[in-house]
């Protein structure tokens, strides 16, 4: 009655005829268990990896800084607009530009930035009359650039249009293939950084009085008729320059440079970064997160960013009371990865070919006694990780636990520093790498922290001034 349904030919999809293929022996065995993937213990092996470590920066050259950006700010009240929201003096008569950082009302750190006053430079006055900005050519008007980290660019432009009120001022954000901001060191020449080490506020003032020296020896090397604006990096001594051309990093050559730097070669962003880490200097959102991060922890004082003589700002209040009255226990540090089964560094020194974990410490890792990692007991941790570079890069780092800086007369109890100890950072990895397996296992790597030369001479000089004062 009924035709018997004629067989179909069964469907065998490709993986499983793949299988099928194999012998017993090829054939992938995939037990069943009801067991949850266990982590691997604490050990003190790890992923090796140096294939992406950069060369050591050279001694000396120029590179392009793509990752900064500029906004323009100009008009009537631009110099009293931009003194009461940041924390270094803004002077109309300076030539020579400054760092200096936006704070909130509680006085965290919003942005850091450079200032470039702008405007006795003749390219500036002409590109500002074509923008349409404040009485352009006729240089009537103060003006400068602020240099900010290109993530926050749209940020601090907002910030600036909120609090402008009825002054008057311009503020643009200036388009990256308008001017480019270029850095430039030369450790070879004996006096090629003396107008470099600018780190006290008498040396600021210095600068201010002597902005109209020649260029061949002063620390103002701008050339007021081209579309050139040069300062001293004055973060750390002999660090380098700062330089905002109209050659962007789009250009394949370095802009033209002052008769001291002609001579330098270019280079890459990451020697600039690497040479950055290895000074101690943190920049950017990345490294001074907004909102969270105190000034005086991430080295602004030490790295002439504030002047404590000035008037009020935002932010002030919280500032000035940490410095005549606080203590500052922690400060961003460089410091050295080395592994477990290496000695401890007595010199900072990176090295290109290191084989470190893969990947890095994370953002915020603690830093702790070596000695208690292991053993998993939980304790104060004594730093935070930052970032870093093949072996070096930054961290947080409490003062008197890392480091033989000893703050108060009772800082020799419970909690200081013992020569000898040595910290760490243990972290889970949580994806999986070619090679190992699965996820969850856990890394662990020696930290070694330490304070640079210009750290204890310019808190000495800040400690000499407040006594005189």
């Amino acid at each position: 009655m009924f035709a018997r349904p004629r067989p179909q030919s069964p469907f065998i999809c490709l993986r499983c005829l793949r299988k099928a293929s194999l012998s017993p022996a090829q054939a992938p065995r995939r037990p069943h268990t009801t067991t949850p993937p266990q982590r691997q213990p604490f050990s003190s092996s790890t992923t090796l990896q140096n294939s992406s470590n950069p060369p050591p920066p050279p001694p000396s050259g120029v590179s392009a800084l793509p990752h900064r950006r500029l906004i323009s700010l100009s008009g009537r009240d631009a110099a009293k607009f931009l003194q009461g929201l940041t924390t270094n003096n803004v002077s109309p008569f300076a030539t020579t530009g400054w760092y200096t950082a936006f704070l909130n009302a509680q006085g965290r750190v919003l942005y850091d930035c450079f200032v470039y006053p702008a405007s006795s430079v003749r390219g500036y006055r002409e590109w500002l009359s074509g923008e349409g900005g404040g009485k352009g050519g006729d240089g009537l008007d103060w003006g400068c650039f602020i240099e900010v980290d290109g993530s926050v660019l749209e940020e601090v432009t907002k910030h600036l249009k909120r609090h402008k009120l009825r002054s008057k001022v311009n503020i643009k954000a200036v388009g990256e293939g308008e001017w480019g901001v270029w850095a430039a060191w030369d450790d070879t020449a004996p006096s090629a950084s003396s107008h470099s080490d600018l780190g006290t506020e008498e040396g600021r003032r210095h600068i201010d009085r002597s902005s109209s020296s020649d260029s061949a020896g002063s620390t103002n090397l701008t050339n007021t008729s081209t579309s050139l604006i040069h300062i001293p990096d004055s973060r750390a001594p002999k660090f380098g320059h700062r330089i905002v051309s109209t050659t962007t990093s789009s250009t394949s050559s370095s802009p033209p440079l002052p008769p001291p730097l002609q001579h330098l070669p270019q280079t890459t962003p990451p020697s600039y970064h690497l040479r950055r880490l290895l000074h101690g200097i943190p920049e950017g959102p990345s490294e001074i997160p907004p909102t969270s991060a105190l000034p005086l922890e991430h080295n602004m004082d030490l790295m002439s960013g504030i002047d404590f003589r000035k008037g009020c700002y935002v932010g002030q209040e919280l500032t000035i009371r940490t410095k005549h009255t606080g203590v500052v226990r922690k400060r961003v540090l460089p410091v050295q990865l080395y592994r477990t089964d290496s000695a401890e560094p007595e010199r900072l020194r990176y090295d290109a070919d290191w084989a470190g974990p893969t990947p890095t410490p994370p953002k915020d890792a603690d830093i702790k006694n070596f000695d208690a990692l292991g053993g998993g007991r939980k304790g104060r941790a004594a730093g935070k990780f930052i970032t870093s570079v093949g072996n070096v890069g930054l961290a947080m780092c409490r003062l008197e636990m890392m480091t033989d800086i000893r703050l108060t007369a009772e800082s020799a109890g419970a909690g200081a520093h013992v020569p000898g100890t040595e910290f760490g950072i243990k972290w889970v990895v949580d994806e999986p790498l070619e090679g190992r397996e699965g996820a969850g296992r856990e890394e662990v790597v020696k930290v070694k922290a330490f304070v640079p030369d210009w750290h204890r001479e310019r808190a000495w000089e800040g400690k000499v001034q407040r006594r005189v004062g």
